[in-house]
């Protein structure tokens, strides 16, 4: 046995020591960088309604919490955890009414009990239908994480071409970027070993994004 380990060792430090391992100044392929353009938002929708994701696109200047008092009621939800994401604490009075809404940091036990869970995101990317939420300005991320079903509400300025793009606009903030951040594509998906696709194993069955258009 122990032969063998030193056989198998001499092959690696053979190999790392070869002429091709020594090799310097390979190019790497340039990072893709889509430039913004108008259509960012429309592919976004496109993405998201491709991943399964029910998206609600309310007319501008149309009142939030009334927006999420209607999705609340199609899901029939009674328990709703909100995050303190920007926006929704002044929304909440609006779809509070007939229902229980817990904010702030909710103990695990009561977050499994929601029916959904409301955030806000950082950024929402076009390329693949994807929302980032960072833990400065979403602290509450178990919220968007544990509860079966996720609404996320997404402005239009929300909206970046890619992901290179999203990590540029964290790196650039004088303060740094987050500690965490978390993406979000689709509802959790998960494929066993004999490629059985399952819905909601290790996160929320339902994805829902209200997409705010700039008024």
């Amino acid at each position: 046995m122990g032969s063998s380990r030193a056989e198998i060792f001499d092959r690696i430090r053979a190999s790392l020591a070869s002429e091709r391992a020594k090799k310097t100044g390979v190019e790497l392929p340039p990072v893709l960088r889509s430039p913004a353009s108008g259509g960012d938002g429309e592919l976004f929708v496109e993405r998201l309604l491709a991943l399964g994701v029910h998206v609600y696109r309310p007319e501008p200047g149309e009142d939030l919490g009334v927006v999420l008092a209607g999705v609340l009621d199609g899901l029939g939800a009674k328990l709703v955890a909100v995050s303190d994401g920007v926006g929704l604490s002044e929304a909440m009075p609006r779809f509070e009414g007939g229902r229980e809404v817990v904010t702030g940091e909710v103990p695990r036990e009561q977050l499994f009990r929601c029916d959904a869970g409301i955030t806000r995101v950082q950024a929402a990317i076009a390329e693949t239908g994807t929302l980032v939420l960072g833990t400065d300005a979403e602290r509450h991320r178990l919220t968007s994480l544990v509860p079966e079903v996720h609404i996320a509400v997404v402005r239009a300025s929300d909206v970046v071409p890619t992901l290179d793009e999203a990590m540029t606009q964290f790196g650039a903030r004088p303060e740094g970027p987050p500690r965490c951040v978390t993406f979000i594509t689709g509802p959790s998906r998960t494929a066993d070993i004999e490629l059985q696709l399952v819905v909601g194993v290790h996160g929320p069955r339902e994805l829902h994004v209200v997409f705010l258009s700039e008024d």
